[in-house]
């Protein structure tokens, strides 16, 4: 199962950089918050095999 985290970044990423962006308004360094951010739930090789299973899944149910 995709963690919620990785599925909300992947299914709607205009929400995920605005939430982003309301939470870290005054960094002077934005693209380096959103770097981290996706690093940080990207982190694991595993987390890559969670996105690749779903998706698999989703073509064959679709």
């Amino acid at each position: 199962m995709v963690s919620s985290l990785l599925a909300s970044a992947l299914s709607d990423p205009t929400t995920t950089l605005k939430a982003l962006y309301a939470s870290h308004r005054e960094s002077e360094d934005f693209p380096h918050v959103v770097s981290e951010y996706f690093r940080s739930i990207f982190s694991a090789d595993s987390d890559l095999h969670q996105v690749r299973s779903s998706a698999r899944l989703e073509s064959y149910y679709c």
